[in-house]
């Protein structure tokens, strides 16, 4: 038998052979609480009387025949009484007028042609203002697709052969640290300048720049390819040799003076202050000169 705690209602399963007299003090392992559990099996159970349960269900037998509904009385209609007809919509009660579906195309159909119109209206009026501001001379076609990215490389706008900085590839970028015996760590950034044009180039310049884990710009240095220098040079040499060896516009170990097309061409970008928070480092063309004679 299960029996229940009283106090905090957990519920046990008892063995009913351990039951004697009316019952037995129990305790409840949970809380602790001890109660009196009566013994169910101990009281005799009422003997029922069989002449009083049939007069029972005879007395509810008559209640139900007494409470029984009526059955209902139908009128017959009259023979000359006409009966009232429904027509089926979609036929003869919606003649002269248009499907349902028909007129749902309608309405979307306005609607479409009304948000077309005044889409067009909107890229005239921006064409209009775009032309009238490019016409006073405050913007250039050419600075529209630069500021939108790969539109130059689907509608070409200028002359391939005039030259861009975006067409001086770098490649092989890497950096090191050299440990210069006044200035302390050097931050030594090398790579290769690639002439990508069809026609020969001159006086590259690189440009790079430290950022921090935010973002934010730390320092920027520049050099001129083809100025390369030793590890014995970094360690020794002073800040302003460093500088001027870097800043040779021909190149003082490649020359500078004519990269040929599809050429290469080394340089070194040299930090001379240490940046501990420097966490990126982005290097780009900063200038570069075609020769006027191939």
């Amino acid at each position: 038998m299960l029996i229940q705690c009283e106090k905090c209602s957990t519920k046990y399963r008892f063995d009913e052979n351990l039951m004697e007299g009316d019952g037995v003090w129990v305790r409840c392992s949970r809380c602790k609480y001890e109660f009196f559990q009566e013994n169910l099996f101990a009281k005799p159970f009422r003997a029922v009387d069989e002449d009083v349960v049939l007069k029972q269900f005879d007395d509810l037998r008559s209640e139900i025949k007494e409470h029984q509904p009526e059955e209902p009385h139908f009128e017959e209609l009259a023979d000359e009484q006409e009966e009232g007809s429904i027509t089926r919509e979609g036929t003869e009660g919606r003649e002269g007028k248009p499907a349902k579906g028909m007129g749902r195309l309608k309405r979307f159909m306005k609607g479409f042609l009304k948000i077309f119109l005044i889409l067009v209206f909107l890229v005239l009026f921006a064409a209009v203002c775009l032309w009238s501001y490019m016409q006073s001379g405050g913007l250039h076609i050419r600075d529209i697709m630069s500021s939108v990215p790969y539109l130059d490389r689907i509608i070409s706008s200028e002359d391939p052969a005039v030259l861009k900085l975006s067409q001086i590839k770098i490649a092989h970028l890497k950096q090191r640290y050299v440990q210069h015996w006044i200035l302390g760590n050097l931050l030594v950034v090398e790579g290769t300048a690639w002439n990508s044009t069809s026609f020969p180039v001159a006086r590259v310049r690189l440009q790079a720049r430290l950022f921090d884990a935010k973002g934010m710009e730390l320092a920027r240095e520049e050099a001129f390819a083809g100025n390369l220098m030793t590890d014995m040079e970094l360690t020794t040499l002073p800040e302003e040799n460093i500088k001027r060896e870097l800043s040779a516009s021909q190149g003082t170990d490649v020359s500078n003076d004519r990269v040929e097309s599809h050429g290469q061409i080394p340089f070194m970008i040299v930090f001379t202050r240490d940046y501990p928070a420097a966490a990126k480092t982005r290097v780009h063309v900063a200038g570069v000169e075609k020769l006027l004679k191939p």
